[in-house]
């Protein structure tokens, strides 16, 4: 799909599917705080959550749903039914990722408005991504195993185990992201990237996750009071242990990932570009590598991805 077609669908985004959805959570968050206020029962985090729920439905009600629309003839915004913001395609400039998921879509005079990376948003972020005009990407200068392409263009040999070449059975995800996470913070956006595999490499995947955080949870629990750390007598080894347990998880948490999928699918080194439009990563394997940039199709052309030794690979 090229710009200037009308061969395509108009993709749609709502900020809110469903009212009647919304309406019984916001009475189910409502009946929890009354319950918690007559019998001065503490929701600790619940209790966040209701008020959110209120809060985000309340502000919708007032400000008014956004319905987004996008063809290749141009990018409506509409609110309470009324056209709002009105762009031609071609006018739009760049994708900004934004706190909590969310991204600006801003168009060359400044006016922009914003999407959640998830749900329809997801579609939107493809539809725009393809909607460019199509480009060779070239990977980084170091290393040859780096592919860099559009987040639209990437697949992988369907039917084949991306660890293992074995029949695939079923699919692994892998998350790329633009910006930075943390446990439950993060600042940026992250796109799930969904590869076929079989069930033994999925399983040894998932077995490995949990063996990695066994030395912190072991660590942790020596530096618990217990009959081997008598209290009131300080103990180097509890300290010591304190320190690997920190350290290790906080490694885990933000490079274990990566070191997994390393190991076991040879796939790592996801990342986003910062407009979200293309992705790059690592593939240990040059059959594996030749083949997804060989699938690697950019919209509208026959030319794939180029590696970062200056290979093109041409349909």
């Amino acid at each position: 799909m090229k710009p200037g077609t009308t061969d395509a669908p108009v993709v749609v985004y709502h900020d809110l599917q469903s009212w009647a959805a919304m309406l019984v959570l916001d009475l189910v968050a409502l009946i929890a705080l009354i319950v918690a206020h007559v019998f001065d029962v503490d929701l600790d985090v619940f209790g966040v959550f209701a008020y959110c729920i209120l809060g985000s439905s309340a502000v919708i009600a007032v400000v008014g749903r956004r319905r987004i629309e996008m063809d290749p003839t141009g990018i409506r915004v509409y609110r309470r039914g009324r056209l709002r913001l009105q762009r031609p395609l071609s006018s739009f400039s760049r994708l900004k990722p934004l706190f909590a998921g969310t991204v600006a879509i801003i168009f060359d005079d400044g006016a922009w408005t914003w999407i959640p990376s998830v749900g329809e948003g997801t579609t939107i972020l493809d539809f725009l991504s393809a909607s460019r005009e199509t480009e060779v990407i070239r990977g980084p200068t170091r290393g040859s195993n780096v592919l860099e392409m559009l987040v639209t263009a990437l697949r992988f040999p369907a039917g084949t185990c991306v660890g293992c070449g074995r029949e695939a059975t079923t699919t692994v995800e892998f998350s790329a992201s633009s910006g930075w996470d943390f446990v439950l913070v993060s600042w940026g956006v992250s796109r799930t990237l969904r590869a076929p595999a079989c069930g033994s490499c999925r399983s040894r995947r998932k077995w490995l996750f949990r063996a990695a955080f066994t030395l912190p949870a072991l660590a942790m629990l020596y530096v618990l009071p217990g009959p081997w750390s008598p209290a009131g007598q300080p103990d180097p080894l509890r300290t010591v242990a304190f320190i690997v347990a920190v350290s290790s998880f906080v490694v885990l948490v933000r490079w274990g990932d990566s070191l997994y999928d390393r190991w076991i699918f040879g796939l790592w080194g996801f990342a986003l570009s910062r407009d979200t439009s293309r992705v790059r990563l690592r593939v240990r394997d040059p059959g594996l590598r030749h083949d997804i940039a060989g699938l690697a199709r950019s919209p509208g052309t026959g030319v794939a991805a180029v590696d970062a030794e200056g290979t093109m690979y041409e349909l």
